[in-house]
């Protein structure tokens, strides 16, 4: 599906050449700024008829019809980096591209065949007297640059990993949060004590049980500490006491039979769902749960969660980011650019929270009363990235190797034991493979 140019009044014509002209002053090279014949393609992570592919498309239509710009949108869905990665081969490729921060690290950074947006950063944004980089906050710095400092990401939406809960089910929880694993496990006993079911988990989605090996490991060795241990040729930091420890307690959330019944048989989203209508009392997800499950769920749920528990003094926030990027091969660039900083005005982005119902990068915007929770963690605490960053920079040892591996431990099909020698081993094998 894609966007034609509109045909527009004298009175509309008139608004697009004054804004095209204010648009000019953001772009960088000769793109000029007036429409006048240009064009971009956009290849969307979304469906149309998702809430942020209605979004988009709606600041979409707003900026073709005030700027003369064609934008020819292709709703490719979360594969929009898997067919840019084959395009790349042949050099046609699109101008923009949309995706959460390691799936663009892996597809272009990696390679170096991404635009750097350092520029966009100091575009102003139309309607506001502020420019990209007065309302994106250098604490998302870690999902948008490189080792080198080149921006490869424009942020519009942020994504907390928490345990979500009911509270109108357990008050007593809303009261007195968890905050330590300590605290954590006394809660799973009583609830399993008092017949109901602690965990939620679709076991398989290996990336879903990946979410609890790996925060645990960032618990007990620090941000950073999970990425260096991957890195480690030998594999000798698997063999830690904190490490080993680390993996026996989840590993216990299996053994202690906490998690619902069927979850390592059912496909997904079969149990998020029985966790929604309240069969299970946690579920441990990224701010999209309430979104995905708010259909579902019975009329009384309230959302809301806390940061996983920690086992020492590490209390980071798992985090992600959705953004915008550009392949370097892109032809038009500097139009893409111009909508990306478009994009972030607060009456567009605003939306994201307000229609769609997810966090933003804007601290001046509002958030969804089911997210309230989420974004005081991302207020204030230390942002991490989800599984420590081995997601974006071993993306083939994460995906072969850590996240199967996650997903056997979480079912019990394997011991802490049995999980960390296999780690090993594939690790060794991994390094000799890349050297």
């Amino acid at each position: 599906m894609r966007y034609r140019p509109r045909v527009k009044t004298a009175t509309a014509l008139l608004a697009t050449a004054v804004l095209g002209v204010t648009l000019a002053g953001c772009s960088s090279g000769d793109g000029g700024g007036s429409g006048g014949g240009e064009t971009f393609t956009y290849w969307s992570m979304w469906q149309e008829s998702e809430p942020q592919g209605k979004v988009v498309a709606a600041a979409i239509a707003d900026f073709e019809q005030e700027t003369g710009v064609d934008v020819q949108v292709e709703w490719q869905g979360r594969d929009n980096v898997t067919k840019l990665v084959a395009a790349l081969r042949s050099g046609d490729v699109p101008d923009l591209i949309d995706q959460q921060y390691f799936t663009i690290k892996n597809a272009i950074v990696r390679g170096d065949q991404f635009t750097d947006l350092t520029d966009v950063y100091d575009m102003p944004i139309p309607g506001e007297e502020k420019t990209v980089r007065d309302v994106v906050p250098a604490k998302y710095d870690a999902f948008t640059t490189t080792d080198d400092g080149a921006h490869f990401l424009v942020p519009y939406e942020i994504i907390a990993y928490t345990i979500w809960y009911d509270a109108a089910r357990l008050p007593e929880v809303a009261a007195e949060p968890p905050q330590t694993w300590e605290e954590f496990t006394q809660v799973l006993a009583a609830s399993k004590a008092a017949g109901r079911n602690p965990l939620a988990l679709d076991a398989d989605i290996a990336g879903y049980a990946e979410y609890w090996t790996s925060t645990a490991l960032v618990r007990a060795l620090g941000p950073g500490g999970l990425r260096a241990l991957v890195a480690q040729p030998d594999a000798a930091g698997w063999d830690r006491p904190e490490v080993r420890d680390a993996i026996g307690e989840v590993a216990q959330l299996a053994a202690n039979d906490w998690f619902i019944p069927g979850y390592d048989s059912s496909k997904f989203p079969a149990v998020q769902t029985r966790w929604a209508q309240g069969e299970a009392d946690f579920l441990y997800m990224g701010s999209w749960a309430p979104t995905e499950t708010g259909s579902v769920a019975g009329p009384d749920v309230e959302y809301r969660s806390f940061n996983f528990p920690t086992f020492g003094t590490d209390d980071s926030l798992p985090a992600s980011a959705i953004g915008f990027a550009i392949p370097k091969a892109a032809e038009n660039a500097d139009v893409a650019k111009r909508f990306m900083a478009y994009f972030l005005n607060a009456d567009r982005l605003s939306k994201i929270s307000t229609e769609a119902n997810n966090l933003t990068p804007r601290t001046d915007l509002p958030v969804p009363p089911q997210l309230a929770d989420a974004n005081e963690l991302v207020s204030t605490k230390e942002l991490n990235p989800i599984t420590d960053g081995v997601l974006g920079e071993f993306s083939d040892f994460d995906k072969e190797t850590f996240q199967p591996l996650s997903a056997q431990l979480l079912t019990g099909d394997i011991t802490a034991e049995a999980f960390i020698e296999q780690v090993k081993a594939r690790q060794i094998d991994y390094w000799k493979a890349h050297g």
